[in-house]
């Protein structure tokens, strides 16, 4: 490849500079990415690239955006960096709750008044709740199902001490004793950090109203 002249050779037109206004990109829910773009001379790829790192900042929309990777087009000239931030388009979103209808199944066994064992499935509600902090949480925020609604069994089989299929009618006092008590109400944390250093937290709490099995 010949040799290329650079017109200016410094400055304005060879330094790397903002080509284009950044382009914010909103997320249905959740962070939100900007994309900016700077041109320059390729002899000044490696120096400008060396100035880059996981973490720094830039504003845009009077909000803080932090950069998570960038990458450049390969052009041997005036190649083009691609940098990728993210942030929070319009400060932290407001929570979104999500209540499905799932399957569940357990056992309950007993030895009073007879040894017996029972199997059910039954349906039942979980709420999964999607926010955002600014802190690591260290518990679920969100331990109370949407919907109150107790778990309704549609599904059982009652087995005797030797794995027999009980048949005929239960006893009203063995079906008590092999019937769930309550609700049990299980809930899950779960978050991730896009950038090590960052405060920024998405996070996940999956909360199931269960029956007890034992």
């Amino acid at each position: 490849m010949p040799s290329v002249i650079y017109k200016p050779a410094s400055g304005t037109g060879y330094d790397f500079e903002l080509k284009s206004t950044p382009i914010a990109s909103k997320s249905d829910w959740g962070l939100d990415t900007l994309t900016a773009e700077y041109q320059g001379a390729r002899p000044g790829l490696v120096a400008f690239v060396a100035t880059l790192a996981q973490g720094l900042t830039t504003t845009y929309n009077g909000q803080t955006w932090y950069l998570k990777n960038w990458s450049d087009d390969k052009d041997q000239v005036y190649p083009t960096v691609t940098l990728t931030y993210i942030g929070l388009f319009i400060g932290v979103p407001t929570d979104l709750v999500s209540v499905s209808e799932i399957t569940q199944s357990g056992t309950i066994s007993t030895t009073t008044p007879e040894e017996a064992t029972r199997t059910f499935t039954y349906r039942t509600f979980q709420t999964v709740t999607r926010y955002i902090t600014t802190v690591a949480p260290t518990s679920a925020t969100n331990t109370t199902p949407a919907i109150t609604a107790d778990p309704v069994i549609f599904k059982s089989e009652i087995r005797t001490a030797s794995g027999a299929l009980y048949l005929g009618s239960v006893p009203a006092a063995l079906l008590t004793a092999l019937t769930p008590a309550g609700t049990d109400i299980q809930t899950t944390m779960s978050y991730s950090q896009p950038i090590a250093g960052v405060s920024l937290f998405e996070c996940e709490d999956v909360c199931t109203a269960l029956l007890p099995s034992n």
